[in-house]
């Protein structure tokens, strides 16, 4: 259903300029007339809530905060198919070039595989551990 302008113009005007919310009985009928108090009234109230003063700041800093996680993620993905791509690469020369030693590493790391997972995880925990506690305490000092 296509709209007249002109309609939509002149209820527009009769609210907006006259604010008393008074229709002439041809736009009465009109689909949007009610809308059209509608927002008139809350366009001439004010707003029922108030921002911080700090809002813009607040916002500004999720907005780099999570600027910067996209960009650790990416950096972190990049990596990882980095150090993918070069362990297969190193893994399938290392089979075709040494292929007992290889079937001994890997009997090695099924029958170990608790001890290297426990090993991977207190490394990443010991690194994430530095992260917050460490250099938190380092970014404090230099503010101070």
């Amino acid at each position: 259903m296509k709209r007249d302008n002109n309609i939509d113009r002149k209820i527009q005007n009769i609210l907006f300029e006259k604010r008393n919310n008074v229709f002439d009985s041809k736009y009465q009928d009109s689909e949007d007339s009610e809308l059209y108090q509608i927002i008139g009234n809350e366009l001439s109230e004010e707003p029922q809530f108030s921002l911080d003063s700090n809002f813009a700041v607040d916002v500004t800093k999720k907005a780099i905060r999570r600027k910067k996680a996209g960009f650790a993620l990416k950096v972190l993905l990049t990596y990882a198919a980095i150090i993918s791509i070069l362990i297969l690469v190193g893994g399938t020369a290392f089979y075709f070039l040494a292929k007992d030693t290889f079937k001994d590493l890997l009997r090695l790391a099924a029958d170990y595989n608790l001890q290297i997972i426990f090993s991977v995880l207190l490394v990443l925990a010991i690194q994430l551990i530095d992260k917050i506690l460490v250099q938190k305490q380092s970014n404090v000092n230099v503010i101070d």
